[in-house]
């Protein structure tokens, strides 16, 4: 084939029909029928644009500050036994949760019981012994009375002659004799009484040795795991097994100091676990530091949580979201958000039917959300705003609607999560 030849031109016919359609045009033009023909092109409808739209919605928009922290056990303890011993028995296997009170590990207790059967018996005597010096005492503090009795007697006689100094001296003797032995008897009562208490305490304190003889639960928990057998010797305060409290647990996590004056006991808490993606577990704020901490400059807090499905374990890291407060807001998708010279626009849908056209509005921006955006001012509830196939919309365009995206709004909570505020311009006109 030849390169660069020549090509035969199109047919005749239709160069024909393309020169006569141009000179009928200029002679219309010519004749004054231009007006004529911008009349008709003006009653051609404009092509209607196909958008995805969707309504701004009416939320409820938290205050809050976000901060990462620790689950924690507000009852914790090591448990350990309060005298040395050999292991008798062992009651659990490790890992289960026990109830208040529940035997855990039982020492030998064989010495021990007869220690007390030895405290119960010198108590016993002891008490016998206090029984026998109050009646010496009853017995002693009668001849006492009927000693100074005598004397009164002997005294009155003597003072009307019918009786003796001898006599008289006599019975003064037999009195102070009864007393002091009155005196003794006394004392021998309080010596027995003494013994007795001494006996009850010696009692006592076996019983207290035989009972810490038995490891029990102190509270409600979950064990951890089992390092003691029976058989093993162990000593006072030696740490045997782990308890740990599940129900509730608490969130402990820190706050920056600029939001001293907001934290307070009752502040709302969601706690959220990357064991568990997108659940949520709500608490609420029980502990407020009275101090900030020089170090960061921050507040510790502490947020309690049911936990009755015992998902959640001490010791795990998590995110505490804390609310402060929460406000009604109007949200729209924030692809709807147009940036334009330092401002902010939004493309409302207005119109009914097929008579549907794009009105721009700027728009006041508050909280930036999860993929929304607050509309503090240009938007009102339930209106429709372009979402999609902006870039070819402008003011007054007419358009028509290709998705409605429901979805995308209506797919989070109904209690939307507000984060830090983003730019805000000034009122749309008209507004």
């Amino acid at each position: 084939m030849r390169t660069g030849a020549w090509r035969r031109p199109r047919s005749a016919p239709g160069a024909a029909l393309l020169a006569a359609a141009l000179a009928a045009v200029l002679a219309g033009c010519e004749t004054g029928g231009g007006a004529e023909v911008e009349a008709q092109a003006a009653a051609v409808p404009a092509r209607a644009l196909a958008v995805d739209v969707a309504p701004a919605r009416a939320e409820t928009i938290d205050e809050h500050v976000l901060a990462p922290g620790t689950l924690i056990s507000p009852e914790e303890a090591w448990l350990a036994p309060e005298i040395d011993g050999v292991v008798a028995l062992v009651h659990f296997a490790g890992g289960e949760e026990v109830q208040a009170g529940t035997r855990l590990i039982e020492l030998d207790d064989e010495l021990l019981g007869l220690r007390e059967q030895q405290a119960e018996a010198l108590l016993a005597r002891a008490r016998a012994q206090l029984e026998v010096a109050r009646a010496a005492l009853v017995r002693a503090q009668a001849e006492a009375d009927n000693a100074a009795a005598n004397l009164r007697r002997k005294r009155e006689l003597f003072a009307g002659g019918a009786t003796t100094e001898a006599v008289l001296t006599e019975a003064e003797t037999a009195a102070r004799a009864a007393e002091a032995a009155r005196a003794l008897a006394e004392a021998g009562v309080a010596e027995a009484a003494q013994a007795v208490a001494q006996a009850e305490a010696e009692l006592l304190l076996a019983r207290r040795q035989r009972a810490d003889a038995v490891l029990s639960a102190p509270f409600a928990g979950a064990l951890g795991e089992r390092t003691v057998s029976p058989g093993d010797y162990v000593k006072k305060g030696e740490r045997l097994v782990r308890l740990v409290a599940l129900e509730p647990l608490e969130a402990r996590f820190a706050v920056p100091e600029r939001h001293l004056p907001r934290l307070a006991a009752g502040l709302r808490a969601e706690v959220t676990l990357e064991a568990y993606p997108g659940r949520r577990f709500a608490g609420e704020v029980v502990f407020v530091a009275p101090a900030v901490d020089p170090d960061t400059r921050t507040v510790t807090v502490r947020a309690r949580l049911p936990n009755a499905e015992r998902l959640l374990r001490p010791g795990a890291f998590c995110t505490v979201k804390l609310v402060f407060a929460s406000r009604a807001a109007v949200v729209v998708p924030e692809e709807a958000i147009v940036p334009r010279g330092g401002k902010h626009f939004v493309y409302a849908v207005v119109g009914e039917g097929e008579q549907l056209r794009a009105e721009r509005r700027q728009a006041v921006l508050g909280q930036r959300l999860a993929g929304r955006v607050e509309i503090r001012q240009g938007v009102r509830a339930g209106e429709l705003v372009v979402a999609a196939g902006l870039q070819r919309v402008n003011d007054g365009a007419p358009v028509r609607i290709r998705r409605r995206l429901e979805a995308s709004v209506a797919a989070g909570p109904a209690r939307i999560e507000a984060g830090p505020p983003a730019d805000s311009a000034a009122p749309a006109s008209g507004e």
